[in-house]
């Protein structure tokens, strides 16, 4: 797996998965059962085990498949302003 590693099994009746990134620090996932996904994005060196609310973003997907749609949808949007307007020259 290039993005992820499973940290453990079902350690709570609800989840099914425990994830985080290779990368130390950057991502954490917990899969339920239910088939809803907990993830987790950790910035300047926070990690899981720090608890630091101010540097986690945290959202809570129940339909992935919506979300990766959504989000493929908001790049090719964006790819294309970027095309009409050479100023929008982000970090792409």
């Amino acid at each position: 797996m290039k993005y992820w590693k499973i940290t453990a099994g079902a350690k709570h009746p609800d989840v099914c998965l425990d994830l985080h990134s290779p990368n130390p620090g950057l991502f954490s996932a917990v899969v339920k059962w239910d088939g809803c996904v907990h993830l987790n994005k950790y910035w300047n060196g926070a990690t899981k085990e720090d608890d630091d609310e101010d540097n986690t973003d945290y959202i809570h997907i129940c339909d992935i498949d919506d979300m990766i749609e959504r989000l493929q949808e908001i790049k090719a949007i964006a790819a294309e302003y970027k095309k009409e307007h050479p100023a929008f020259d982000g970090a792409w």
